[in-house]
């Protein structure tokens, strides 16, 4: 839900944009972006309860999302023979400028007789330099967290070729109380290559509703915690 908020921003912006999606067939993306775009509950348009005006909506933001410079391409086997390819005919047809990709990871390391971490640190790699590189193209990739820690699972070399490290997690209880907002989660800046980066008390408070695949920045922006 993330990177659909981060492709809606760029789309009302004109911007061209994919996502290579690993996970999530598009009639699940579509259903999500129908909320985010219509204020209608996920649950609501998946079990279709929905009321007239309702469903004008939903094909209001249909046909907002059919005419704009937009690919959504689910394939759970991405190669990265596939990955550019699909990338250069995308950028011929609809002159594609935003990518995401989503997200890292691999099931086939053992068939490929390479270890894992290297594996995900060489997808990191390719993505920099033979997508964005190459196609001067943005690209805006996933890798999951390690449970109860704030680093990327399996590969540390995720973190030595990416330009900048972000982290999408849940406040703490500590956090929520200090903040005094409404913000449920945060993101946190580990490494940047292309800018400052945060100190470990400061991070963007954020608001996410996932009923409606809704996420927003809180007024105030960067929070400093102080437990004291």
């Amino acid at each position: 839900m993330f990177f659909l908020n981060e492709v809606f921003h760029k789309l009302e912006r004109g911007v061209p944009c994919a996502i290579f999606d690993t996970e999530m067939p598009t009639r699940q993306f579509v259903e999500r972006f129908l909320s985010l775009y219509s204020g209608i509950s996920v649950a609501n348009i998946k079990n279709k309860r929905y009321n007239e005006k309702e469903f004008e909506k939903l094909i209001e933001a249909k046909d907002w999302l059919k005419n704009k410079p937009f690919a959504h391409i689910y394939d759970p086997e991405w190669t990265q023979e596939k990955i550019l390819t699909t990338a250069k005919i995308l950028q011929r047809k609809i002159g594609l400028d935003f990518l995401v990709y989503d997200y890292i990871k691999t099931t086939s390391a053992s068939s490929l007789k390479i270890k894992e971490h290297n594996y995900l640190g060489d997808m990191a790699n390719f993505l920099k330099n033979n997508v964005a590189g190459k196609l001067n193209i943005a690209v805006l990739a996933g890798g999951q967290m390690s449970p109860r820690e704030t680093r990327l699972a399996d590969s540390d070399k995720l973190n030595r070729y990416a330009s900048v490290v972000a982290y999408w997690m849940k406040k703490t209880l500590e956090e929520r109380d200090n903040d005094k907002s409404d913000g449920t989660h945060k993101i946190f800046i580990e490494y940047n290559r292309l800018g400052s980066q945060f100190e470990e008390y400061q991070y963007i408070d954020m608001f996410f509703d996932g009923d409606h695949a809704t996420i927003k920045q809180m007024k105030d922006g960067l929070r400093e915690f102080n437990p004291f």
